[in-house]
């Protein structure tokens, strides 16, 4: 999942790039393809973006509980702890939602003429 995830960040810096360079603004079909897909992978990539800086939380509260030993401290880091295993359990349900829903494993097309069909079987691919 990460991979794809690394992937998909990936492209979307890309992306990026290409909108930020002048010749991508000169040909308005490129333009409109590529922030198409800016508009399909943002949601994504910002999901995973929190993801990352969940589970950071969670490693800088396990490290501060090791070293600290304040008791008021402690309470409050393990709460922090906890929201913050939460934020990251709910965030990878996030994305493996959003992943099976840009790159689903399986693709049935159920109706339509043949050039639909046709169409249908480059999608899947």
């Amino acid at each position: 999942m990460f991979d794809q995830l690394n992937e998909v960040t990936g492209r979307l810096e890309e992306i990026m790039r290409m909108l930020s360079e002048p010749e991508t603004l000169k040909d308005p079909e490129l333009l409109q393809k590529l922030m198409k897909e800016q508009a399909a992978l943002s949601p994504l990539v910002e999901c995973y973006r929190k993801l990352l800086k969940a589970e950071q939380t969670v490693e800088d509260a396990l490290k501060m509980l090791r070293e600290e030993s304040d008791e008021e401290m402690l309470q409050m880091l393990r709460e922090e702890l906890s929201s913050s295993k939460e934020e990251v359990l709910k965030r990878k349900e996030e994305l493996k939602i959003m992943l099976g829903l840009i790159q689903p494993k399986f693709f049935i097309p159920i109706h339509g003429e043949q050039r639909h069909l046709r169409r249908h079987a480059e999608l899947a691919k």
